[in-house]
């Protein structure tokens, strides 16, 4: 059935998390994932004055209440300067934390609460990715039938779109477990920015490939999506020899996940 899992602990493949990282992240999901999708569908930052607010009407057009800061709900720029060119930028990967470090036990569980914010978000992003593109796998016959009657291809020609589809679901399911190991990553580590830089490069070709994939199938350049099919997955493997060469064993004891255990408590203090 194609379904690929973790032989020592049955879970999905989860590389490049470790079992005991994926065991520590799920029971963290579970306690956290419900009041985690509410805040990232419903309440962003003000981009002034930092504070949280939610959105109560469907106009982009936010006023923050604390500051009086106008800006747009979907990119954060002014809204006085908003335009096309400011919107749907993808957003990147790297964390930013706070510049001073929290003063007290509230504002520590409110900054750990920040930060596993932004790893779920992505794991769940593509999670969400990986179930659309698993859909793609069962219409990519179809596709190649199509192209077959429409432009006259042997089957040879046209089973890149099957390829690249597998490619996708490959980037995506390994994506998906980067940002589990990196937040169990110690921040700012040489480790961990070589680390993003790889997850970054590889972030950047998937999107790309995915989007291809998804294009319709009179449109599809044959060879630039053949190109850009090894072009990633030489970042997977580059990804892969990163890990495998000291990162995984070093994230292991990089991270307390005790400090997090009580944060929504705190924070609803």
């Amino acid at each position: 059935c194609l379904n690929q899992f973790c032989f020592k602990c049955g879970d999905d493949a989860h590389e490049p998390a470790s079992c005991d990282q994926l065991e520590i992240w799920n029971v963290k999901n579970a306690s956290e994932s419900e009041t985690a999708n509410w805040i990232l569908v419903n309440t962003k930052k003000c981009p002034k004055c930092s504070q949280r607010i939610d959105k109560n009407d469907g106009c982009n057009h936010m006023t923050c209440k604390m500051c009086k800061h106008d800006f747009c709900w979907i990119c954060l720029d002014k809204w006085s300067e908003h335009g096309q060119h400011t919107g749907g930028y993808y957003k990147c990967n790297k964390y930013q934390g706070a510049e001073k470090p929290a003063s007290d036990e509230k504002e520590k569980a409110k900054a750990e609460l920040e930060r596993y914010l932004h790893y779920y978000q992505r794991y769940h992003n593509h999670n969400h990715s990986l179930k659309l593109a698993s859909k793609a796998r069962l219409n990519a016959e179809k596709r190649m039938a199509i192209s077959q009657d429409v432009n006259h291809s042997s089957w040879v020609e046209v089973q890149f779109l099957k390829d690249v589809v597998e490619q996708v679901i490959t980037c995506r399911r390994l994506l998906k477990y980067t940002y589990v190991l990196g937040f169990f990553l110690k921040d700012k580590s040489s480790e961990k920015e070589l680390f993003e830089y790889h997850q970054e490069m590889l972030e950047k070709n998937t999107e790309r490939l995915h989007e291809l994939t998804e294009m319709d199938i009179t449109t599809i350049d044959r060879t630039e999506v053949i190109n850009l099919t090894r072009v990633t997955e030489r970042f997977v493997i580059n990804l892969q020899e990163c890990m495998h060469g000291g990162i995984i064993q070093s994230s292991d004891s990089a991270y307390d996940s005790s400090a997090s255990a009580k944060n929504l408590g705190d924070i609803k203090k």
